[in-house]
């Protein structure tokens, strides 16, 4: 089976599927009925907890989520950078890290990789309920400036660049009162956070329902993801400023791509299982950002995997420690015999 024989069986089996809508709307349920019920006074103990509930979600078919609750740095995911006039800003990276992978017997397709910085709403009714924004955090998770690492997420004490081509690396993840969960980039928090000086900092629900239009990731919708192997002459490739997309008619895929935003647990669940959130970090074997894809390699070491030639394996020392605090969660779809 080719790359092509794999992204129409992903089409025919999980896009097209009745039975896989079905887990979908079970998995967003399970989710949905935690979080209503579950409303923690912090939101790393949030996250804990739907750590818990993700871990237990069935597998369907080739498709397989996992997630784990990693505790260590007691202050966070600690970064320094500029930021404006401040020399040497600190503040935590994120709350939870997704990682992604597709693979065709074992071999990577596609693999992603999002940071999400998860926000508890400052008021009870989800009508008129807002979200602090620290300033220098959302600076960070948009624009991804070289930054030390403080607390050894990625190598401590060591110059860190990542380049956030897609504009979907930094994310947030803003829970309401109703146990719902609302998933913007951070470029679309900026974009919708409040203008006035008074309330400057924050962005609130109505922010959102009444933007004109969310920011998409990229313009035209393109999905750059970078050199593939795929022959140029195939209709579901085209080439474009030497990148690659996948189109779906006159637009993209509506999986495997580059989504900004999603406005309830349905939503998210949607996207996260079609493969439409994160940064690409590999596509098709070739990799579009080194250290990324080298942190990535050893987040997946938490769940008992490594890369080895390109290819996902299955590693039985799974007792990584990490110095980090953050919650992963670990969606892998094989598409190969091997499911």
């Amino acid at each position: 089976m080719n790359y092509i024989d794999a992204i129409s069986k992903f089409y025919e089996e999980y896009y097209s599927s009745i039975d896989f809508k079905k887990w979908q709307d079970e998995f967003s349920s399970n989710i949905h009925t935690f979080l209503k019920s579950h409303v923690a006074p912090r939101e790393d103990k949030i996250v804990e907890g739907l750590c818990h509930v993700i871990s237990k979600q069935k597998k369907y078919k080739g498709l397989n989520i996992k997630s784990r609750f990693i505790h260590g740095w007691p202050n966070g995911s600690g970064v320094r950078f500029d930021y404006g006039n401040e020399k040497e800003a600190q503040c935590e990276l994120a709350d939870m890290v997704i990682v992604s992978v597709v693979t065709l017997n074992k071999k990577i397709m596609l693999l992603k990789t999002a940071f999400i910085q998860n926000k508890k709403a400052t008021k009870h009714i989800t009508s008129s309920c807002s979200w602090k924004i620290d300033q220098k955090q959302l600076f960070l998770l948009k624009n991804f400036p070289t930054f030390t690492d403080v607390s050894g997420i990625f190598n401590k004490n060591k110059e860190i660049t990542l380049l956030n081509h897609s504009g979907t690396l930094g994310n947030y993840g803003l829970f309401t009162p109703t146990g719902d969960m609302i998933f913007l980039t951070a470029r679309n928090v900026f974009c919708h956070q409040n203008q006035s000086e008074a309330d400057k900092r924050t962005i609130t629900f109505d922010n959102i329902k009444n933007a004109s239009s969310l920011q998409t990731s990229l313009e035209n919708k393109i999905d750059w993801l970078g050199s593939c192997c795929i022959d140029c002459h195939h209709c579901i490739c085209f080439h474009r400023r030497n990148h690659f997309a996948f189109p779906n008619g006159q637009h993209n895929l509506p999986f495997f791509n580059n989504y900004s935003y999603a406005l309830d647990v349905h939503e998210i669940v949607k996207e996260l299982t079609f493969f439409n959130i994160g940064e690409p970090l590999n596509v098709f074997g070739r990799i579009t950002d080194n250290t990324l894809y080298n942190y990535t390699t050893n987040i997946l070491q938490s769940f008992g995997y490594r890369i080895i030639e390109g290819h996902l394996s299955n590693n039985e020392n799974n007792n990584i420690s990490y110095e980090n605090r953050a919650s992963v969660l670990f969606i892998h779809a094989e598409l190969g015999e091997e499911r």
